[in-house]
Parts: C-alpha cells; sequence; structure tokens
C-alpha cells in the first residue's frame, strides 16, 4: 500500500512537470501567483508590530534594515553626544539600554496577501491583550518621568538614524551614477 501511495505522488509530481513544461515550450506561461510574507517588524525601542508583504517588499524592507543595523551604533554615539551637549538634559544620562538596532524577521509564507492580512490580525489582536493597561494601577510619576526621557532621546536617535541612513543612500547613489552613464554609453 506504501509504495502504490509513494508511485501514485511520484506520477502525480511527474505529470505536473511535464504539463508545465509543454505549456512553457508552447509560450503559454501561467503567472505565478503571488506569495504573501507575514513580517515581524521591531523598531528601536524594542515594540514590535506585524505586517503582510510580497517578496520584493520584504526584500526592500531587508535591505533598509540592513543599511540602518550598521548605522545605528554610529547613530547611537552621535545621539549621546548630542544629549549630553544639551544643557536641558544636564544631570540626565542617555538611556542608551533602552533601545536597540531595528530587527525585521520573516514569520511565515502565505499563498495570497488576504491570508497573510489575517494572520497579522491574529498577531496585533494578540499583542494588545497582552498591552491592556490595568484600570486600577496607578500611574508612577517617576517612571513616567523615565519614559518621557526614553521618548526625548528616542526621538534623537531616530533622527540621527534618519540624516545617517541618507547620507548612506546619497554616497551610494553618487557611486552608482557614473557607473550607470558608462553603461549607457556602452549600450550606445
Amino acid at each position: 500500500m506504501k509504495t502504490s501511495l509513494s508511485v501514485f505522488v511520484a506520477a502525480t509530481q511527474i505529470s505536473a512537470l511535464v504539463c508545465g513544461l509543454a505549456a512553457s515550450c508552447l509560450g503559454e506561461t501561467a503567472p505565478a501567483p503571488e506569495r504573501a510574507y507575514l513580517v515581524k517588524i521591531t523598531d528601536v525601542r524594542r515594540q514590535s508590530g506585524f505586517q503582510a508583504m510580497t517578496q520584493a517588499e520584504v526584500a526592500d524592507l531587508k535591505k533598509q534594515n540592513d543599511l540602518e543595523q550598521k548605522l545605528f551604533p554610529q547613530a547611537l554615539i552621535q545621539a549621546e553626544q548630542e544629549w549630553k551637549a544639551d544643557k536641558q538634559n544636564d544631570k540626565t544620562p542617555f538611556p542608551s539600554t533602552k533601545f536597540a538596532p531595528p530587527h525585521v524577521t520573516v514569520m511565515e509564507q502565505y499563498p495570497s496577501r488576504e491570508q497573510a492580512e489575517k494572520k497579522v490580525e491574529v498577531y496585533v489582536g494578540r499583542d494588545l491583550k497582552k498591552a491592556k493597561p490595568d484600570a486600577t494601577a496607578k500611574v508612577d510619576s517617576a517612571k513616567a518621568a523615565r519614559e518621557e526621557i526614553a521618548d526625548r532621546a528616542c526621538q534623537l536617535l531616530q533622527a540621527k538614524l534618519a540624516d545617517l541612513v541618507t547620507k548612506e543612500k546619497e554616497k551610494t547613489a553618487a557611486k552608482d551614477a557614473p557607473a550607470a552613464t558608462e553603461k549607457a554609453e556602452k549600450a550606445e
């Protein structure tokens, strides 16, 4: 029984391969369905979000994320230096331990974007249930002050990171521009 099932599976796979090969030889190509991915995006404050994306969107996001991860230490140093130079932050240390490089994780793959978006809703709902604040909880003024300091530092860090990313992209574009014009000239 087991052998006949494996023979049937193999015959089905060969049949599908032959049909696909015949269709491609005849010039008929069925459009490949666009796969969708469930992606977890973690920002510099270590807060996560979820998105449904296509493969091209994931590739662009990973490229952006790789650049941000590469430049994060430099942005953190610059933000800390500017923080220390500001008189408003005279006695407040820069909360560098509250931050981490942004991170992108492809969690799951789906045959359609709709299925991936449904899963995003499940994950977001799960996070909302975890994050529900207790209505009876007191607002600790010291904790609120620390969060306000971390928010200001985060804004400064994100601005520095965005500046560094923009500069790096401009450098890359400047390096690629002469090569692109040379290729165009050779093509003519």
